[in-house]
């Protein structure tokens, strides 16, 4: 079969894929389903061979469609799912990335999960949803950012979130919040993610995330992009302020610790001695902990809040590993696991509980890696991004956009990783140290 012939087999194949999945969640006559024919098809044939314009669709649909616009087949499947497999499907066949240790890592991880499954009662839904939410995501950002280059996507990263943040500045200024009433979709996830939540009478903005902390926890992703990005100072700054403002905006006391950690461990990283930045970020390391344990009361009266809906839940967030780690199996459910009835506020103990120890150390192992190679100053802007997470995996579960976009980074950390083993001389982008270098010539 030629190029050309294939490549009609294969568009016409996507367009009516595209054309069903989307007319199936907008289904209300003939007519609105043969327009969703036509969009779906459109919209894929203009991804082939713009790997950079699909990246840029796909992220859009990321922070700007909420988690409940979506298609249920044996799993909820979001719209920005059905996005991100478009965007693959059009650009693997041009560009097709190395096959790395790091992701068969992770389909070896979802494999574990479908045994716990079969063998420990575990959810089918949230085992297809590590590989819909999470899996699609991360190859995703494997396949496009392998296509569009590293520096293309962390300059798209800096600029959407930077607007997403001066969104959610506005929602909470203008007590206004778009997405409260679209109701298309899954009605079940609609209902549990379009309350707007309050903290000491004030509304907490969520824009297209469903939950505050999901918002925040974005938002402080993007900081070491931000600051990575090649945009000049002047912008760059803009850019940060927009975001940090938006992680004020959420009200999470979690989402505001990372953007303060991940600025920390960004600010060591000017330093470009290595072994200057080694030793710097081991004396910090034992400093923080040394004043944690100093100051342990004011840590604990800033943590525990004013209000009584923050201390109730610091309360919760407290009792909430004492009772339920140890029911956590080998592998499989815990007996006492059932998320449609008690929040679990930990993405450890959330995996734990639904999949067992074995896919709970195998999720930590990669994070792990990533907290000794920032120690030791040999880490990317992409995986200072995801230690500068570590105090809301350990408050929130990985839900809604929040999780996905945690993926991303994690895909584009592998692919930082295989582009320096491409380019022993290495790309400015690339090099470990803040701020950008400018010299950014191909």
């Amino acid at each position: 079969m030629s190029g050309v012939t294939s490549r009609w087999v294969v568009t016409g194949a996507c367009w009516a894929l595209a054309g069903l999945l989307i007319g199936w969640s907008l289904w209300t006559g003939t007519i609105t389903f043969l327009i969703a024919i036509a969009c779906g098809g459109l919209l894929f044939a203009s991804f082939w061979g713009r790997p950079r314009f699909a990246l840029v669709v796909w992220l859009l649909s990321l922070v700007m469609v909420p988690i409940w616009i979506s298609i249920h087949l044996f799993a909820t499947v979001p719209f920005h799912c059905i996005i991100a497999v478009m965007a693959i499907v059009a650009t693997i066949s041009r560009t097709r990335p190395k096959i790395t240790t790091f992701d068969v890592y992770f389909l070896i991880s979802w494999i574990i999960s479908v045994a716990a499954v079969f063998f420990g009662g575990s959810s089918a839904g949230l085992s297809a949803a590590i590989l819909l939410r999470w899996g699609i995501h991360y190859f995703a950002a494997r396949v496009l950012v392998s296509a569009t280059g590293v520096r293309f996507v962390v300059d798209v990263i800096a600029i959407l979130f930077g607007v997403v943040g001066v969104l959610a500045t506005l929602e909470l200024l203008l007590a206004w919040h778009p997405y409260a009433q679209w109701s298309f979709g899954s009605i079940s996830e609609f209902e549990i993610w379009r309350t707007v939540l309050t903290r000491e009478g004030r509304d907490r903005s969520t824009w297209a995330f469903g939950h505050s902390i999901a918002l925040g926890g974005s938002l402080a992703l993007a900081i070491p992009f931000i600051l990575r990005s090649s945009y000049s100072a002047f912008v760059r700054g803009v850019l940060l302020v927009s975001v940090l403002a938006g992680i004020v905006s959420t009200a999470s006391r979690s989402a505001e610790l990372a953007a303060v950690l991940t600025i920390v461990i960004c600010a060591l990283y000017v330093v470009k001695i290595r072994i200057l930045r080694t030793g710097i970020l081991a004396v910090g390391t034992v400093a923080m902990l040394v004043v944690s344990l100093a100051v342990g009361d004011r840590l604990q009266a800033w943590a525990r809040g004013n209000s009584a809906e923050e201390q109730s839940s610091y309360e919760y967030r407290r009792e909430m590993y004492a009772n339920y780690l140890p029911t956590v199996k080998w592998l499989g459910k815990s007996p006492i696991y059932n998320p449609t009835k008690i929040s679990i506020d930990s993405a450890f103990l959330d995996m734990g509980l639904g999949f067992g120890w074995v896919l709970l150390i195998i999720a930590v192992i990669p994070l792990a890696l990533s907290v000794f190679r920032v120690i030791t100053g040999s880490a990317s802007f992409a995986e200072i991004a995801i230690v500068g997470q570590i105090p809301l995996f350990a408050t929130v579960a990985l839900i809604n956009q929040y999780a996905s976009i945690v993926f991303i980074v994690a895909g584009i950390a592998v692919q930082i990783i295989v582009d320096r083993q491409n380019q022993p001389v290495g790309d400015p982008l690339d090099a470990n140290s803040f701020p950008p270098t400018h010299a950014m010539a191909p």
